[in-house]
């Protein structure tokens, strides 16, 4: 994984001192054009833990795809 700048070490200062729980992801530019990515153990816990998707139970293939709609809200301090 890359080096954090500034500002991301601060947006994870403050979710830790809010009690956010989160986990980072750093998707490729493949996987934003292909729009898949490949979990690495610490996401795969993280949303398996909070019932969102176990890797686990999910078949190989298109026809076994899961998307969860989502959105992502930048705020700069």
């Amino acid at each position: 994984m890359r080096q954090l700048t500034t500002l991301e070490i601060n947006n994870i200062k403050l979710l830790t001192e809010n009690s956010v729980e989160f986990c980072l992801i750093e998707p490729t530019e493949t996987g934003l054009l292909k729009s898949i990515m490949d979990a690495t153990g610490t996401v795969r816990t993280y949303l398996k833990t909070k019932n969102i998707h176990n890797f686990e139970l999910q078949k190989q293939g298109q026809d076994s795809k899961i998307q969860i709609s989502s959105f992502l809200s930048v705020q700069e301090f």
